[in-house]
């Protein structure tokens, strides 16, 4: 009875999130969590900056969540980069959109000296949304079934922007996976490291993440400097994508014939980039309609496309 009450105030605001404390603050349980779950893996800034130190058991909860709790003003969320060939207009499954376009390119162009003109501007949400504690996002029901039910919890209405939104999410996260793809959508980072060492199958990972530096904006040239990492074609990794929700949620995947990357880039102002870019080498289940098809002007089944992640995104390998 008492953590619903903790639940109910949480959520108590129309979407709403966590402001992380000072420095000063006691350690995240899910930081804790991670550093006995991975103790190898040091936690890349991206993700620590997503913890919420609200701690349900701390006797100043009730306190601490009245004075950290936020409105949430703008969500900007990235779907997953493709688009199930099953989903047509005529079809009851979700059709997967893309909310701005990744950069594709072919495999067989990809190195040293490849050059890139664009702004390199990776999108992400210019509003930080946060993990919420673990114990708090498993009691949120989170499926299309009890959608009504996690629309009153969250004091959201339906028909809302961020009601229509946590619905297409509900139904992305629901829809068949493709051959060979695992996937799992996921509310607590708690849960990621889970799903991650399971289907990579170790505690001893490496996480990689896109990191623009820009000291000057605008269409610039970017050239290939150099590829420190390239995974083996036999390599277990797992891709997770931010999804729209009130509340952190990632959408994660694991794709067979899939190889990864990370890149460095130099544009001929200065700015540097270190990208992690995917590259699918088994196109054939794509929508044929995807745009990469018709950007790099190739078929389903045809030449291993890739693309960059996004700098709201992360991708586990094993370390070994």
């Amino acid at each position: 009875m008492e953590f619903l009450v903790i639940v109910a105030v949480l959520l108590s605001f129309t979407g709403c999130h966590a402001k992380i404390k000072d420095s000063s603050s006691p350690m995240p349980l899910a930081l804790s969590y991670w550093n006995n779950k991975l103790p190898t893996t040091p936690i890349p800034t991206l993700l620590l900056a997503h913890l919420s130190s609200l701690e349900p058991n701390s006797p100043s909860y009730f306190k601490q969540t009245s004075t950290l709790i936020q409105p949430l003003t703008k969500i900007i969320y990235t779907h997953i980069t493709y688009t199930r060939n099953t989903a047509t207009s005529n079809s009851t499954k979700p059709k997967v959109t893309v909310s701005a376009e990744p950069m594709f390119f072919l495999q067989k162009t990809l190195s040293i000296g490849t050059k890139f003109t664009t702004d390199m501007v990776f999108w992400k949400s210019t509003e930080t949304l946060y993990f919420l504690p673990v114990v708090v996002a498993n009691k949120i029901p989170f499926s299309t079934k009890s959608l009504s039910a996690s629309l009153k919890t969250l004091h959201i209405t339906p028909n809302s922007e961020m009601g229509l939104t946590m619905k297409e999410t509900l139904e992305v996260c629901e829809s068949s996976a493709m051959t060979g793809e695992s996937k799992k959508c996921l509310t607590s980072l708690e849960s990621m490291i889970d799903y991650t060492t399971s289907q990579i199958g170790t505690n001893d990972l490496n996480v990689f993440v896109t990191n623009v530096s820009k000291t000057k904006s605008g269409l610039q040239q970017y050239s290939l400097a150099s590829i420190s990492f390239e995974s083996k074609p036999t390599s277990r990794f797992v891709a997770c994508h931010p999804i729209g929700y009130p509340y952190l949620v990632y959408f994660c995947h694991q794709i067979k014939d899939t190889r990864m990357f990370q890149l460095s880039f130099k544009s001929d102002e200065g700015n540097i980039a270190e990208m992690v870019a995917v590259c699918h080498e088994d196109t054939s289940e794509w929508n044929p309609e995807h745009v990469s098809f018709k950007m790099l002007h190739v078929k389903p089944g045809g030449e291993a496309i890739c693309h960059f992640m996004t700098e709201d995104e992360i991708l586990w390998i094993a370390a070994n």
